[in-house]
Order: structure tokens, then sequence, then C-alpha cells
């Protein structure tokens, strides 16, 4: 449409689309009664917009669009119409072409923004990503040219204009190729806002080449989406507040989005300080995203009542109508985290309202939360009611459960029609159950005309899901070489070990049968046969147990040969053995065991014509003998479906359950609950149906302990370390303040270095770019296994580079350079606590090295367990990002860790990892008792009293500033552990100058024979750790792997 918001074009659009879709045999009428409803853009105006920093002038057309907000407001949303010229579109659509080219189907990311559920592959598109642009930095090779005169020039003056923010910077940028994704003619355009963006700028290359485009979501309804027709070279602006998504039916679109921060501090701590102002004047959409941010413990948002905090801004917008905020407070209610008590009553009445709104997966939990009478009496009809509302929203989750609804006469009349119809369209847009689902009706021609190469088609589709049961079935096609697959045992194995290897009780059967009749081809052995095989007999696989006999008894060949096919579920029956049965009692059988036995012993040592031709006899006899109890590859039908909460042991699904835990039985369905569809296992004659057992609900952090928690059969139990919290203490309290230093514990202070807090980093870190960002600084990045590269780096280029940090990949660097500025002095005043400091009066010799340390590390990156000196306290203030400490007492000595002191003031590092809770009370000798924990908070200082164990553990980007102290009141501890060291008695009377008197000489001696060897906190990083602890220079020491 050339003319914006003009209805006579965009009706001959939306017919365009509808008629190319249906050339193509997939009419897409949905995309066209979408873009028929396309967002109304104003008249085009032409904007001239000055950088009030650098009064840089962009001037072009604009065309602005505004939608309503939850209690009021609009939220807005601007197309800058050729904001690129065509040469720029083409050399940058080219790059584009260039930077995705080889990525493929695996690589991209699925765009629903939806976490929930089975899919694999249910989007509205796919898209391949590539980030040319991270924390404000360019790293994009030869495109940077380009893209920098586009931000300097056009971008930058336009976003600081508008939006009257002079600050704003750009944080990030990517490369973005856009695809149908599966069952995009069915699935809409899934909408989400930016919640850690000030605004965001999409730059379109190629619109043109594909059906379909950039949508907004003006309400939550899909009705409520609308179309923003852009041609190549426009841009599409918008803030945080306004849903966005992408959605085609035909081609692929290359575009460019940017992502702005309101300022630098912002882009490097990658803060949301945005939403503060206008949540508190009563923004809903700005309440709504705020909590978001706390709920998820995003950046400076962690608190220890993340929770409360969630929910009290999440009340106020949903009083005013946020949808959004309605559904996710529901959750809280539901699950009752931390102070939010549990109320399922509250959590009915937020869905309901978000609900009534069209809130598509508020439709479905409340559904849900009927079927399951919590906080309601059970109300089937109603719950169905609603999942129909949300399976014709496109909700794929909703589908599945109407497929059960359906399929069992839950809250309906009993239907196996309209339980398939829903169950093709879960299938269609990529629902890994329902295609497993409907595989087996294809497969057995249950309610579908049976079609064997479809169904080894959706097997197969939802086995690349990780669908456990499909992986096994697909392993049964490719053994029986069904579905026009071609026999090949090995693919089967490897597809019958994936799900083995997941806990699949009938992979893991088949596996060990395929094992012990072709162990050699498949590269296995008879023993990996057994162990499988133990697997299965285990869970209760009752063939599993006689195939397990038969492997130990060495009588197993030879049975798979005779299993050619199976029949299922008692239709559309499948080639059969010919094998005649032998029917046998207990005691026969087990003599004929016997003499197999024994002949094959037999073969072995003396190996003619008779012994073979008995052998082959007795073999038919055992086969005939078990013929109805050995292997049958069994096509596995859909499971019963799990409980919230349950892990499934046949599928990997996650999808929410609405069941109260009981079971279908032959008297027919539960009619209380949604019950499970029958269970369509086949089954070896005379066997009974085998009926799931009781389902036990099991919270997901119980199992992740149970399947993290060491095995103790056999061994000794572990002991762990008790753990104790250090005490958080407000450093105006005084008395509190004296009262803990003179016990000589550890402690977190806050309101301690107000020079540096709030407000006042807004000022520290452009001084401390500005001074010390171009200064070489020297680094280290931790891989796994303890593996430490060194690097160097500007100090403002490694800033950036560190949120590239996480575990196994985590940056840390120190150094007591890079503040050594007398602009950076006020800000470095030593905590209120350590005003009356009597370090300076200690001898030169042992006074702490430098001045105050910089630490700036990323998420993931851990400190080395290392011991601070006994003559003065240590102090880390953290100025930004989040940490985990670790502490010992002084008690602890540097022998009992394994470690060696290297100086008189006891400094030591040590190889343990005091955050191995279970680890460390072993490796230590004699075992450990005590472990002090401390979590550190930004504008909080952490206080260790002398000779203290400490390790650190970085949660998130953080920056901290390390210094040493001595308060008068600490001095007596300083002193008794110094003589304690030195292995002289102390006196009380004795100051701490006089014990030091002895320990100045000696330092003066090792000063002359070793060199420098003054403490720092060089012992922090990794690459200190040594047999024996050498105190160097913190410069050399991180470009040295020897120390």
């Amino acid at each position: 449409p050339r003319q914006p918001g003009c209805p006579t074009c965009l009706v001959l659009y939306a017919v365009k689309v509808a008629s190319q879709t249906l050339a193509a045999g997939q009419p897409d009428v949905m995309a066209a009664v979408v873009i028929a409803s396309a967002v109304g853009l104003r008249e085009l105006e032409v904007v001239r917009a000055v950088d009030p920093v650098t009064s840089t002038t962009w001037e072009g057309p604009e065309l602005q669009a505004q939608f309503p907000k939850p209690g009021g407001g609009w939220r807005t949303a601007f197309v800058l119409r050729g904001l690129l010229s065509a040469v720029e579109t083409q050399a940058l659509l080219q790059e584009a072409k260039n930077m995705t080219v080889n990525y493929n189907q695996s690589d991209l990311a699925a765009a629903t923004g939806d976490s929930e559920g089975l899919t694999g592959a249910r989007v509205a598109v796919t898209t391949a990503s590539v980030d040319i642009m991270q924390g404000g930095q360019y790293n994009c090779g030869p495109l940077a040219a380009t893209l920098r005169m586009v931000v300097d020039l056009k971008l930058l003056p336009y976003v600081r204009h508008r939006y009257k923010c002079a600050g704003a910077v750009v944080s990030s940028a990517s490369v973005l190729r856009h695809r149908p994704g599966v069952g995009a003619n069915a699935y809409p355009a899934f909408c989400s806002v930016d919640h850690l963006a000030y605004c965001t700028i999409h730059l379109a290359l190629n619109p043109e080449d594909a059906g379909g485009g950039m949508y907004v979501q003006s309400g939550v309804n899909v009705d409520d989406l609308g179309f923003v027709p852009l041609e190549a070279g426009d841009a599409f602006v918008h803030q945080h507040d306004l849903p966005h998504g992408m959605r085609l039916h035909s081609g692929e679109t290359f575009g460019i989005v940017f992502h702005f921060k309101d300022s630098i501090l912002a882009c490097l701590t990658d803060a949301a300080a945005w939403y503060d102002v206008p949540a508190q004047e009563g923004d809903a959409d700005a309440q709504a995203s705020l909590a978001f941010l706390i709920s998820s413990g995003h950046g400076s948002r962690r608190s220890s009542t993340n929770e409360s905090d969630a929910a009290a801004w999440y009340t106020k917008a949903a009083d005013q109508g946020h949808p959004e905020a309605q559904e996710r407070l529901a959750c809280l209610c539901l699950a009752g985290h931390g102070d939010v008590k549990r109320d399922a009553a509250q959590a009915l009445h937020w869905w309901h309202k978000a609900s009534m709104q069209g809130h598509r997966i508020a439709q479905r939990k409340l559904a849900e939360i009927l079927l399951q009478g919590r906080g309601v009496g059970r109300n089937a009809a109603e719950a169905l009611k609603w999942l129909q509302r949300a399976s014709e929203q496109g909700d794929v989750e909703a589908m599945h459960l109407l497929v059960i609804a359906h399929s069992t006469g839950t809250g309906c009349i009993q239907s196996e029609r309209v339980s398939l119809n829903w169950c093709e369209k879960a299938a269609a847009l990529g629902h890994r159950e329902q295609l497993h689902r409907l595989a087996v009706h294809l497969t057995s021609g249950r309610g579908l005309a049976q079609d064997l190469q479809r169904a080894a088609k959706y097997f197969r589709r939802a086995a690349d899901g990780g669908h456990l049961s499909a992986q096994c079935n697909l392993g049964v096609f490719y053994v029986l070489g069904l579905g026009g697959l071609s026999k090949d045992r090995q693919r089967a194995f490897e597809w019958f070990k994936r799900a083995a290897k997941s806990g699949d009780a009938e992979a893991q059967f088949n596996a060990a049968l395929l094992l012990s009749q072709e162990s050699a081809e498949l590269g296995q052995g008879l023993s990996d046969a057994r162990q499988w095989c133990t697997l299965a007999a285990a869970q209760g696989h009752q063939r599993a147990q006689t195939l397990l006999e038969d492997l130990q008894h060495g009588t197993a060949s030879g049975v798979l040969a005779c299993v050619d096919c199976t029949r299922v579920n008692g239709s559309a029956t499948l080639p059969t053995t010919n094998l005649p049965s032998l029917k046998m009692d207990e005691t026969q059988h087990a003599r004929l065991k016997e003499l197999l036995c024994e002949v094959q012993s037999l073969s072995i040592s003396d190996s003619n014509a008779e012994v073979s031709e008995l052998l082959d006899v007795l073999e038919t006899l055992h086969r005939a003998a078990t013929a109805q109890a050995n292997l049958h590859l069994a096509i596995i039908a859909p499971e019963a479906e799990p409980r919230v909460g349950v892990k499934q042991q046949h599928s990997m699904s996650d999808a929410p359950q609405p069941l109260d835990g009981r079971t279908p039985t032959a008297q027919g369905v539960v009619e209380s609950g949604l019950a499970p569809q029958e269970v369509l296992h086949s089954q070896v004659a005379g066997e009974d149906p085998i009926q799931p057992g009781p389902l036990t609900e099991v919270s997901n952090h119980d199992q992740e302990a149970a399947m993290k928690a060491p095995p103790t059969a056999g061994g000794s139990p572990r002991v762990s370390a008790k753990l104790r919290s250090t005490s958080k203490v407000c450093a105006l309290e005084q008395e509190m303040l004296l009262k803990t230093l003179a016990v000589g514990e550890p402690m977190l202070l806050t309101d301690a270095m107000p020079q540096l807090t709030g407000g006042k980093v807004l000022e520290f870190m452009p001084k401390l770019i500005g001074t010390a960002g171009k200064e070489v600084i020297n680094y280290e990045v931790q891989g796994l296994s303890g593996a430490v590269q060194h690097r160097q780096a500007p100090l403002a280029i490694y800033i950036q580079e560190v949120q590239k940090s996480k575990p196994g990949h985590a940056y840390l660097m120190l150094s007591d350079k890079v503040l050594n500025h007398p602009h950076l002095a006020p800000f470095l005043v030593s905590p209120l606590c350590c005003q009356a400091d009597l370090l300076p009066h200690l001898p030169d010799e042992i006074l702490p090295e430098g001045g105050c340390h910089l630490l700036v590390g990323g998420h993931g990156a851990q400190g080395q367990l290392n011991r601070s000196p006994t003559t003065c306290c240590s102090w880390i203030f953290l100025v930004l990002g989040r940490a985990q400490w670790r502490l010992l007492p002084p008690s602890v000595t540097h022998r009992e860790l394994g470690c060696t002191s290297s100086a008189l003031w006891g400094v030591a590092t040590s190889s343990i990892d005091a955050f191995d809770d279970d680890g460390i009370c072993q490796l230590a000798e004699p075992p450990l008792s005590e472990v002090w924990e401390a979590t550190q908070e930004m504008g909080e200082v952490l206080l260790l009293p002398p000779a203290w164990w400490s390790q650190l553990r970085l949660e998130d980007r953080s920056l901290a500033i390390l210094g040493r102290c001595l308060p008068e009141v600490s001095s007596p501890q300083a002193a008794r552990q110094t003589a304690q060291l030195l292995g002289k008695a102390f006196s009380a009377e004795e100051t701490l100058v006089e014990v030091l008197a002895s320990v100045a000489e000696q330092a003066r001696t090792q000063q002359h024979n070793r060199g420098h060897t003054r403490p720092n906190f060089s012992g922090l990083l990794q690459s200190s750790v040594a047999t024996e602890a050498v105190v160097v220079d913190s410069s050399t020491l991180l470009s040295t792997s020897s120390v």
C-alpha cells in the first residue's frame, strides 16, 4: 500500500495476499483479514530533529500511529519513510545476506516469545540473528562504517529529539533474516515488548520480497493485531511499551534492529531505570514492566523480596486493567512464591479478568484451574468454553487440552472426530505430543485411514523435537522398513539409544534386543545389551526382565531374527513370525536353558558338526518355548498426560495438565476431572493392559536436587559444612557496628560509602572511563576445569567485553593502577567504619601494596579462596552488580587447606572451592565444620576482619573497589593473629605496633633476599594458585601462569 492507512490500498493488498496463498494451496484468510485492518497512520509530516549533544540535524518524513494504553494514555509508534537511501539499503541488504548465508534451519531461533509447552516449531516466523553491536561497540567489520554513519547522522539525532533524551545511546544491534515458520498460515504473529530497551528501531531492507511483515498488537486478542506497511529503507520506531512481532507466509525478509538505552551507564550495566518515574506516576505499562524485571531478578532489581515487590507493582497495573499484569499476578498468586501467599481463588479472579479481555494464555490457565477445581468448584463445561476461545486464537496448548477433553468426553460429548480435528490443527503447528498422537492414529488406522508414510513423517518431526515415544517408534519403523523407510538397524539403534538415554523403558528394551542379536554389527557388546536391559527391567518392564534372564544365561542369540514385525492395537495386522509356539512348564523351561548353556560351553571347547547340530536344535526349541514372551517392538500410543510438575517418563512433554492424578478405568472416564486418553500400548497376547501408576506432584527444585544428589550406596555419607549467614549492619548505627567489629566477625555494611551510591555512580563511571578508559589492563578469561587465559585490552574495551562473560568463559580483572588519578580520589574515601584508621601507623615494610584496587568481572567469574593479611582488615565495595561470597574464619590455617603461607602476615591462597558445599569439608584436613556465606548487593561493603579466608563468585556484570584498613577496635585482633602467626605469646597490654616491631625487621630481611613482598589483593585471581603461594606484584601476576 503506497498510501498509509488508505482502505482501498489495504483491501487490494489483502486480496493479493489471499490469492497468492490460495494459488499455493494454502489459503491464508487470517493474513488477509489482519492486513485489511492495518494500523492507521496519520498524515505524512516532515520532522526536523536536532541532536542536543552533537547539534547534528536530520530531516525527513514521519508517520505516526497511536494506540490506547491500559489505565489511560497512548502508546505511540512512528514510521520514517525513506530513512535509508536506495544505495544504503542495497549495501546493507547485501551485507545482511552475506552474514546469514551459513545459517540453516537448525540454527534458527524460534520467535514465539512463548516458552510454554511441547512445541518444537509452532511459529509464525523463524529468525536468524547475527549480532553486529554489543554494549555500544561495533563488531561487524566492513558493515561498521555504513552503520556508524546511519547511527550518528540519522538514528541518534532522531531518538534524542523525539523522546527528549539527550543521553540516549545504541546498546545493541542485530541483523535479522525472517522466514515463514512451521504452521505460519495458521499461527498468528506473537507480539511482545522489549523490556530492556528504552526504544527500538527496525530498519526494513526488503519487505516487498515476502508476504507479511511487521505487526503491532494494541490489545491482547488476536483480533487486535495490526499490520505495519513498510517499504525498503523505512524505519519503524517505538518505545518499550508497544507489543510487536513478525509474521510471514511466503518469501524471506532482512532487516536490522537497534535497541537504545537512555544513558551510557544503562548501556554498561544493562539497567532499565526509565521505568521508575512513570511507574510511580501511575503508568500501567511501566508498572507491569517494572514488576517483570523485579520478578525475574534482573540486574539491580534483585532483592530478597522480589516476589512481594513484583506482586505489588503487578497489582497496581492489574487494577488499571492491564491484562498482561493480571495474568502474571495470577501466576504469582497460584504459585505462592516468597512472601506472596498461595491463593487459588485470587489467581482465578485475575485470570478471569484477563480472559475477559481476550488474553489467550489466561483463557487456557483459567480453563485448567476450572478443571482442577482449585479455588472454585469443578466446572468442565465452562473450562471447555475457555479452551475453545484460546484455541481459536492459536494457543496450541489449549488445542492439546481440547484433544484430551473431546477424546474422553470431559465437559462435552465424547467425539473422536472432533478430537482428531484439533489434533491435526495442533500437529500442523508443530506440537510434539499431537504429532506423535496423529502418527499413532495413522499407523493403527483408528479414526483415520491408515497411512504409514504420513505416520513416518509425523514420527520423525516429533522425534526431532525430543519426544521419547516418537523416537522409539521411529526406530521401529526403521527396523521393519515401514512408511517408505528402508530397513536400517543402525539408524534404528541410534533412535532407540536417544530415547533410552532419557529413560524410556521401551527404547531401552528395544536397544538391548538389537544388541543381543547384532552387537558386533552395531559396534557394541553384549555387556551394553545387558546394561540397557537392566535399566528397562528396573522400571518394571516385564519383557526386559525375561530378556535379561536369557542374557545372563547366554541364551538370547537369534531371538530378534524371529520377530520381524508386530501387531498394532488389534487392527491393521502387519506380517508376523511363522515360528510355532511350544508350551512348557517352568521346570521344563529351566532345564532346557541349562542344557542350552552346557551345549554352548561345549561348542566353544569342542566345535564339531554334531555339537553344532545339537546347538541349533536346542536354540530352536528355546525360541519356540518363549515365543509369546519374546520381544515385540512396540509402537507406543500417547501416554497418560501428567499433572503439573510431574516429569514424564516417555515424553518430553511439559504442557500444563489439569488432572487430579486419577487414570481412566474400564468403567469409563473420571467424572470430576480431565482424564487422559486411553493408553494404546501394544500388548503381548495374554498380558494385561499397562496402566500408569499414581502420579505424585513433585516440584522442579526437588527433581533437580534428586538428579544432582550423589549416590550414597556403598560409600560413607558426605558431611556438609554448616553455612552461617553474614550479618548486615547499617554503617550509621555506630553501637551495632562497633560491637560486630569487636567480635571479629565479617559483616555487610549499608550506607558506608555515600560518595559512591545512587546518583553518584552516574558521576563516577564517566570519570573512570575518561581518566583510565584508554589504559591497558591485564585480565583473565576463566575456562572450564580451571583453565585460564591471560589477555590485555584498554579498560573501556574490556568493560564492553565483560558482557560476554558466562560460566565456562568468564572475565575477571584486578588492578591498582587505574584508580590512581586525582579526579577519582573523592570517590575512593574509605568506608565510614574505617575513618579512625591505624593503617598509616604500621611499619612501611608491611603496609598493603598500592591504594584502592578496581575489580571488574562478568557473570560466572570466580576468585580463588585466599587469606587476608593478619595485620589489617579488608573491605570490598560493590559499585555495580551482585556477588556471592564464601568465608572461613582465621582458625582455619593455611596448612589445613593444603597451601603454604609465603609472608609473615599470613597471606595464602588455596585451590579448594569453598562454593562446593560437600567438597570443602572433605578436602580440608581436618574437615571443616563451619563456612560463612554472604550475598552482596550494589551499594554494600563487605568488611573482612584480619586473617579471614574469602572466595568470590560474580552473578552479574560487576564493578567493585577493594581496599585495606585497620579500625582501632580491630587492632587487638590484628595483633593477636600476627603474634599467633609468629608463634609468640600475646599480651593484652601490647599494642599492634609493638607486636609488629619484630615483623618489620624480618620483612626488611625478606625484602632484601626475595624482593618486593608487601601484601596485595592478587590472591583473589584464579591464576594466583600454586603449591607454594608466592606473593608478587599484581601487574606481573596476571601474565604469569606458574605463580
